[in-house]
């Protein structure tokens, strides 16, 4: 590495990326309450994200989509009855309706838990949105999606934040 050691990169590196993954909400002289957040893909993990997000009294939960009427679409209506949580609004029609959930209902944060293929797709139509984005891994199957996503967050200024807790962990961290 051209003059530069490698704590030296990482530190600048982890700042550089601070300072591009602040949403641009938190620019705003605006302040808000509760951040507005939408879920694309309700299966499993999905659910895990959408119990974790009614806990916390700084979060609205306002639309989800997903076209699984079997399994997901009950579940989901459960925890959210469970949870007292009401007006949320669905959107189930087919693998596209994800669509006009971004089109139609404003949020700030998208948490994207639907099959890998799907996330490059639907997380560069959410920051193209100006929606920041959750995405789990993994975000792009091949480089040019990974640049569709990097390129997409960058032209609008929105931050899109990989989700995958080993990454995060102290032994993994350590490594780099």
């Amino acid at each position: 590495m051209n003059n530069m050691n490698r704590r030296k990169f990482i530190q600048q590196t982890a700042l550089a990326a601070g300072v591009l993954a602040v949403p641009h909400w938190l620019h705003s002289e605006e302040k808000i309450n509760k951040v507005k957040v939408g879920l694309i893909g309700v299966g499993m993990r999905g659910q895990v994200h959408l119990s974790n997000l009614l806990k916390r009294n700084d979060v609205d939960v306002v639309a989800f989509a997903d076209p699984d009427q079997t399994y997901a679409l009950p579940r989901v209506r459960r925890i959210l009855e469970k949870n007292g949580k009401k007006n949320v609004q669905e959107f189930t029609q087919g693998d596209f309706d994800y669509q006009k959930m971004l089109e139609k209902v404003p949020m700030d944060v998208v948490i994207i838990s639907t099959p890998w293929e799907w996330h490059v797709p639907q997380g560069v139509e959410a920051l193209n949105r100006k929606v920041a984005v959750g995405m789990e891994v993994s975000g792009g199957m091949n480089l040019k999606e990974c640049w569709d996503i990097v390129n997409a967050s960058e032209k609008n200024n929105t931050p899109v934040f990989a989700m995958e807790n080993v990454c995060y962990r102290r032994d993994v961290m350590a490594i780099f």
